[in-house]
């Protein structure tokens, strides 16, 4: 089980057979693929905790599943095990080099977290760190806007911590185009990187994301944030199962909407997001200097495909920013151009 490797459309149709013909057993089962080998594992619940004491698989999926039970269902395909649903689209895998569709990787720990460019993202205990690999048809709304993608993740983020008004209070608020900052300070509480590779008419997505969950250290972190509203708002910490399944649940509800192949459902789901998006932003209306220009401009909102529209001080002229190759310095308030 040195190398585990991924799990293709092909690949989770088989297994949703063999899934049917076991819907007799009475434990849960969960499955690990070795496609080097060629084999197949398969755990009861009581032999996972005894390999991942530190993971709760059960409390994962019924968390994934209840907050993207509302997910349209022409992508996902279910299957019950003894009144517990059990996403066959997914896969928790806990080390690997992966390409493949549907198929979440966590980490307990990393050693080597990359953020954009040469950054690097510290990676201890209590950090939910974990990477979705899956596949975007081109031809849909969503595969003619795959900048879109750091900005899903980061509505999910925050969708998936806001699980109640009072949680509203931590003031856990987007900056554009992939961090997570919370408190009236801005302190960063998370990123999310993403990259993709073009095959025909299909996108593969690799998208990484690092949230500090109940680590202290070396910044911030959502527990901390959680116990300094105690005395005013009635809040509870988030376990790692928790955070992930929601995240994970409300990311595949938002890519279901967003790649439907209904169009006009698509077109309304995307200028839903748009909004939700810039309610979620800490940047609406705020006055930034854009270094290239040297001037202060006015930041109006997102483009369709999830740029930054600003409007020039100068001459009230809206242009566009390219997340790609501009870097923005929130707490300066400087929008630089990344060298070449």
């Amino acid at each position: 089980m040195s190398r585990l490797a991924s799990v293709n459309s092909r690949t989770v149709r088989i297994f949703y057979r063999m899934y049917r013909s076991l819907l007799s057993w009475s434990r849960i089962l969960f499955v690990m693929f070795n496609v080097v080998r060629k084999h197949v594992f398969l755990f009861s619940f009581v032999q996972l905790f005894s390999l991942y004491p530190f993971f709760s698989f059960l409390f994962f999926f019924s968390l994934f599943n209840h907050t993207h039970s509302n997910t349209p269902q022409h992508k996902y395909t279910k299957t019950k095990f003894n009144s517990f649903d059990l996403s066959v689209s997914v896969a928790i895998l806990f080390s690997c080099t992966l390409t493949s569709d549907e198929t979440v990787v966590i980490a307990r720990q990393q050693s080597e977290g990359q953020g954009r460019g040469t950054n690097q993202w510290t990676s201890p205990l209590g950090c939910a760190l974990f990477t979705i690999y899956f596949d975007v048809n081109l031809q849909s709304l969503l595969g003619q806007r795959l900048s879109l993608l750091q900005l899903v993740a980061s509505v999910a983020v925050v969708q998936a911590i806001e699980k109640t008004a009072d949680y509203k209070a931590l003031n856990v608020r987007i900056k554009w185009p992939n961090d997570v900052f919370i408190g009236h300070d801005f302190a960063k509480l998370g990123g999310i990187l993403a990259t993709s590779s073009i095959s025909g008419n299909s996108a593969s997505i690799k998208l990484g994301i690092g949230v500090n969950v109940s680590n202290s250290e070396p910044s911030v972190c959502l527990n901390d944030a959680i116990d300094q509203q105690k005395s005013t708002k009635t809040l509870t910490h988030f376990t790692m199962e928790e955070f992930l399944g929601r995240t994970i649940g409300y990311f595949h509800q938002w890519i279901s909407k967003l790649s439907q192949p209904n169009i006009l459902q698509a077109t309304i789901s995307v200028y839903n997001f748009y909004q939700i998006y810039q309610s979620l932003w800490m940047h609406q209306n705020q006055e930034v200097f854009v270094e290239k220009w040297k001037e202060k401009v006015t930041i109006v909102g997102i483009d369709e495909y999830g740029f930054l529209k600003v409007r020039k001080s100068s001459t009230g002229d809206v242009l566009t920013l390219h997340a790609d190759v501009h870097s923005f310095d929130v707490r300066n308030g400087v929008i630089y151009e990344k060298p070449i």
